[in-house]
């Protein structure tokens, strides 16, 4: 995997979480070769997140956002692979229950805050280390 690649993609999710905006999937897309399958693009975006924070605890992916306003469905599939539990919770048992949009929209939500809990603590954590 391209370990430039990843850093600019974890860069940018990064600076996203700490100006509290959204990153377009159009731009994420544009930071990468036009020939790249999507398959190799959304691991490089898995791999980036995850060199922000373990995929368990938030996923700074959520901060890419379709046109209207949502993460796409690999958001919600790496989460479900991720967080089973939490996303059962939030939205039910894939095997049983279609989630609605409304119940998607509460659980972007809450992970999207949780996202930018961690990047104002991460922060944080750098300015008091430098000092130090």
């Amino acid at each position: 995997m391209n370990s430039s690649l990843v850093e600019g993609i974890a860069l940018a999710l990064r600076q996203v979480a700490r100006n509290r905006i959204l990153l377009p999937y159009p731009r994420f897309h544009s930071m990468l070769p036009a020939h790249m399958p999507l398959s190799v693009r959304y691991d490089l975006l898995e791999a980036a997140a995850g060199r922000l924070e373990d995929l368990k605890v938030c996923d700074y992916g959520v901060l890419l956002a379709l046109d209207c306003g949502m993460p796409g469905s690999d958001f919600f599939l790496r989460f479900r692979r991720r967080r089973f539990d939490d996303y059962v919770q939030a939205l039910g048992d894939p095997r049983y229950v279609r989630p609605t949009r409304k119940k998607k929209a509460a659980l972007v939500a809450l992970e999207r805050a949780r996202v930018y809990q961690h990047v104002v603590y991460c922060t944080a954590n750098c300015l008091e280390a430098e000092k130090v």
